[in-house]
């Protein structure tokens, strides 16, 4: 268990009896004040009478008016004496201050009121299904058990099975001797890649010690919808290309890249690089240029562009992808004036780099005529056909060539969009050709063409201006593609 993890795991005392839970969010809205709110997870049999919940429903049954939730030492920021324990925040016990899942055996507790602590970080949550898999999972987590009731300890093993409703786990602490002493420490959280992925809820036991080494967690994401906790990001577009790009990032760079993108520590490297390809891919534009001192010289131009891909809207990306898929729309007129963003819309739409030149080509002119725009056209798909001029005679033989080489996909052509001449009517020409019109914000409201769809890949163009900056600092530091 990471030391930097293991500050956000706290010890709860209820009416005698003795739990783990964890914070999963803390507030302080004046950082001068003292005053902060702190929610914090746990098993709901820590605080509750659970046989008599399930059998007689609301009102919750208690075990006392308030849970004593202890914070570790170091983050208290109380001095480091023998006889001082760490903070202690009493928690009111109701309806109103505790959120609840049944069936399931959780419980959110709220706690709204002073806070020595200058912060609590809060342990981030992720599917068990998102995460990086290998052939062994290991597990980790800290809490409360009888065996070190007062200062905690560290528990883990592997990850035997993930369900649906549970996690089933081997404790290798519990499995120590004729069996170890696991009560106390439900409500812990089963981590995983520095990531809370459930939270301990059951152990097999016989005379309160462990039988089989057998532990049983809860799968984080039923709390997470229940309770509206937000859940790490799963797997992303590009993931594996951007994470096997970091392959050479390795170390304390790693550690430092990682660090300036907020992915939490973690044992493996493997799983620290899959999460920070994950971040980078999903970093605001000035994150990402943060990041970039620790990437310099190790990244493609591909990479690059992969990396920021995911600023592009959804919602456009969609319609593009609709296009290249199943040619609807007929064509976009997308609300941006730079080929980079054009690029990387199509690019997140393929979801492919590799596929990009042979479905994707930009007509760059100023003021054409339609001649102009029918020979730049023509060329661009040649292009894309890794073809040549003298192989067609003319523009029946180029479209029986899209047909028979492009199947059920469609090819995009974008270009900046002139009022005056376009090559609108070219493109639809050509069948499996789909225009993709970048067009200035005051030319959105004129623009008028039957099937066509109007996007914001940026959603607010001072985006676009900040994307370039932050992709040619990039691009201007990229390793040629080999």
């Amino acid at each position: 268990m990471n030391e930097e993890l293991k500050k956000s795991i706290v010890r709860i005392e209820v009416a005698g009896s003795r739990g783990t839970g964890f914070v999963v969010r803390f507030e302080r809205r004046d950082p001068q004040s003292a005053h902060a709110t702190v929610w914090v997870l746990t098993a709901l049999h820590v605080v509750a009478d659970l046989k008599r919940f399930r059998e007689s429903g609301p009102p919750l049954m208690w075990r006392a008016s308030t849970a004593n939730v202890r914070l570790q030492p170091e983050v208290s920021g109380l001095p480091p004496r023998e006889d001082v324990k760490g903070e202690v925040l009493s928690f009111k016990l109701s309806d109103k201050t505790v959120r609840t899942g049944l069936p399931d055996d959780w419980a959110l507790l709220r706690y709204e009121g002073d806070v020595v602590a200058p912060t609590i970080p809060p342990l981030r949550l992720l599917r068990f299904e998102d995460a990086c898999k290998r052939d062994q999972q290991v597990w980790s987590t800290f809490g409360y058990s009888e065996a070190q009731p007062q200062k905690g300890g560290t528990h883990f093993g592997e990850i035997l099975l993930s369900k649906d409703d549970e996690i089933e786990l081997y404790d290798v602490v519990a499995a120590a001797g004729s069996g170890g002493f696991v009560s106390g420490l439900s409500g812990a959280p089963c981590v995983f890649e520095g990531h809370v992925v459930g939270i301990l809820v059951e152990a097999l036991q016989k005379d309160r010690q462990s039988v089989h080494a057998k532990v049983y967690a809860l799968p984080i994401e039923r709390v997470a919808a229940a309770c509206g906790l937000a859940l790490a990001p799963g797997e992303q577009d590009f993931e594996a290309d951007v994470r096997d790009a970091l392959q050479n990032v390795t170390g304390t760079t790693l550690v430092r890249l990682a660090g300036s993108l907020n992915v939490p520590p973690m044992e493996e490297e493997d799983a620290l690089r899959l999460h920070t390809a994950r971040a980078l891919i999903l970093a605001p534009v000035a994150k990402l240029q943060d990041a970039l001192d620790c990437c310099v010289g190790r990244l493609t131009g591909a990479v690059v562009d992969m990396v920021h891909c995911g600023k592009i809207e959804e919602a456009s990306v969609a319609q593009v992808r609709g296009c290249h898929k199943f040619g609807s729309p007929k064509g976009i007129a997308a609300i941006s004036t730079v080929e980079l963003t054009a690029r990387l819309l199509v690019l997140r739409a393929l979801g492919d780099h590799m596929k990009m030149p042979y479905y994707y080509g930009y007509v760059k002119s100023g003021a054409c005529d339609a001649k102009a725009w029918s020979s730049m056209v023509r060329r661009q798909i040649i292009g894309i056909l890794r073809s040549s001029e003298d192989e067609f005679a003319n523009d029946e033989d180029l479209s029986r060539a899209i047909i028979e080489l492009y199947g059920k996909n469609h090819i995009i052509i974008g270009f900046q969009f002139n009022a005056w001449e376009s090559p609108l009517d070219v493109i639809e020409r050509y069948p499996k050709l789909h225009a993709l019109a970048m067009l200035s914000p005051d030319q959105a409201g004129a623009f008028a063409r039957a099937g066509y769809a109007i996007v914001c890949p940026l959603n607010e163009l001072d985006k676009e201006v900040a994307l370039m900056k932050s992709h040619k600092k990039w691009a201007h530091f990229a390793v040629p593609k080999s």
